[in-house]
């Protein structure tokens, strides 16, 4: 897995190669144009030299000193979330305690009014429905509709710290220098936009997914979480077992012809062919999605990655395992104070 993501003959992006025409891919859509310009910039999808500079401009204020300043706000806001749970005796996890706290949290660290965090989620949750399966026209409206409103925010937004800056990472964004260069309007609000959808979204998903595999795996909630090191082995194993982003596409780069299996950094370049079907296994493993317009050339695939559940577990981490899967229709329990 770790060989896919940095071998630099997959990438993120293809177009700069290849034309639409070339590769079977539709023209985009009038109707989401917006939700496509908030796409545009995006640190998930740019490929280097343009993730380089990117990155070098937000990466400051992601650094360990910063993060773990803000681990007193968090403990506090974690702590009044599950105070509110006992007039009810019991509470729906994921709505009053997985989403305020990262929407709340992101939401400060940008430097945007915590009151304004569920109509950021509100944004978000609709402008991620384009990520799902089967999307339907009415789906692209609203989400275009979303990104237009959350566009138009962050732009008030930025005005308003041009005017005023704060000590905050809006205003860092809009003032710092890479070589000479800042980054556009454009690039901020992308940025900001994708902080709060994929910091949220991963965050909710990450705490969900774990508490449930904690709940079906019989161990004991105490030991599990006896002390700081022994918490922060637990959190990487549920992160290890049940990530909240299982699929991630990588566009294969190279031009090459594969006439014969061929295997280099663990990957198999094979397995990219628009005619080769892996089978299923562990580690990673490469699956051919669109059409390649020449027979036997690589260059142009389509390839998603995956984790293996039997990735190295870190030290001192618990043994989750599978409990059986729940329909998709049955709600979640509440959890009980």
């Amino acid at each position: 897995m770790s060989a896919l993501l940095r071998d630099k003959r997959f990438g993120r992006q293809i177009l700069h190669l290849m034309s639409r025409e070339e590769l079977g891919m539709p023209e985009p859509k009038a109707h989401t144009a917006a939700f496509d310009l908030t796409e545009k910039y995006s640190l998930l999808t740019l490929e280097p030299p343009s993730h380089t500079r990117l990155r070098a401009l937000v990466n400051r204020a992601f650094v360990s000193r910063n993060v773990e300043q803000l681990r007193p706000r968090i403990e506090r806001l974690a702590n009044e979330l599950i105070d509110g749970f006992e007039a009810d005796g019991g509470t729906e996890l994921l709505r009053s305690y997985a989403v305020p706290i990262p929407a709340i949290v992101i939401a400060e660290m940008i430097g945007l009014p915590a009151d304004m965090a569920m109509q950021l989620v509100d944004w978000s949750n609709r402008m991620v429905a384009m990520y799902m399966h089967g999307v339907s026209h009415e789906t692209e409206l609203d989400a275009n509709q979303a990104s237009i409103e959350f566009m138009d925010y962050v732009r008030a937004m930025i005005a308003e710290r041009r005017r005023q800056p704060r000590e905050d990472l809006l205003t860092h964004m809009l003032t710092s220098e890479v070589d000479g260069e800042k980054l556009t309007e454009e690039e901020v609000i992308s940025t900001t936009i994708l902080l709060l959808n994929a910091g949220h979204e991963a965050t909710v998903h990450t705490t969900g997914n774990t508490l449930k595999s904690i709940l079906e795996s019989g161990l004991d909630h105490q030991a599990i979480f006896a002390d700081d090191k022994q918490t922060e082995a637990t959190v990487e194993e549920g992160l290890r077992f049940d990530a909240p982003l299982h699929m991630f596409t990588r566009y294969a780069l190279l031009h090459r012809r594969a006439a014969r299996p061929h295997r280099t950094a663990g990957i198999d370049e094979d397995a990219v062919r628009p005619a080769a079907r892996p089978e299923a296994g562990d580690g990673a493993t490469v699956q051919e999605h669109l059409p390649l317009p020449r027979a036997g050339a690589a260059r142009g695939g389509v390839v998603a990655a995956r984790h293996s559940e039997r990735a190295e577990r870190p030290a001192g981490s618990p043994r989750l395992a599978r409990g059986p899967m729940r329909p998709l229709d049955e709600p979640c329990q509440h959890v009980r104070h």
